[in-house]
């Protein structure tokens, strides 16, 4: 339908670079929602515009997502993996490596970075398990290929623990 909004629910790829291959007449309504994993358990929705989604588009969408569905939205500039992910991913990077660098186990991460942070259950690992390590290795890789300046760059490597795991096929609670 010609009133119908268009979205993706990528967690990090650019909403306007996805908008370009689309006709001309859906760009105005295309927009990013990102919705966080697992979404019937998560309150957070990021809504990512492009430099031509229409404004009443967020705000239908926040709209419905804050009354219909009962979630909390940030809205969030097109930049690699927005805000959540972006700050999410470069802590548990972080997290990671001081961990390897300290030698604390998984069960001790966990315990320091969940609800003792006043954070969600799940620690720095668990939240990893769940989330599926290929698809966080997908996200570091989008902040390693697009975050190049970014002060926080060394960050963003991949810890030897995770790329061992993905090695062995180990994903996360997947599998």
């Amino acid at each position: 339908a010609d009133h119908a909004i268009v979205a993706s629910n990528t967690s990090g790829l650019s909403i306007t670079k996805l908008s370009e291959v689309l006709p001309e007449g859906i760009k105005p309504r295309f927009c990013g929602i990102h919705f966080f994993n697992p979404p019937r358990y998560m309150a957070l929705v990021e809504l990512i515009n492009t430099p031509t989604t229409q404004p009443v588009i967020l705000d239908q969408l926040e709209a419905f997502v804050t009354t219909a569905l009962g979630k909390s939205v940030v809205r969030a500039h097109d930049t690699p993996n927005f805000v959540a992910n972006r700050v999410g991913i470069a802590g548990m990077m972080a997290t990671m490596i001081e961990a390897e660098k300290f030698g604390l186990s998984v069960d001790v991460v966990d315990d320091l970075t969940g609800k003792k942070l006043g954070r969600a259950s799940s620690g720095t690992f668990r939240t990893a398990d769940v989330v599926g390590l290929d698809t966080m290795a997908h996200v570091v890789k989008t902040m390693q290929d697009n975050l190049k300046d970014d002060p926080f760059y060394a960050t963003y490597a991949t810890p030897k623990v995770l790329a061992g795991l993905i090695e062995k096929g180990a994903l996360g609670q997947k599998t």
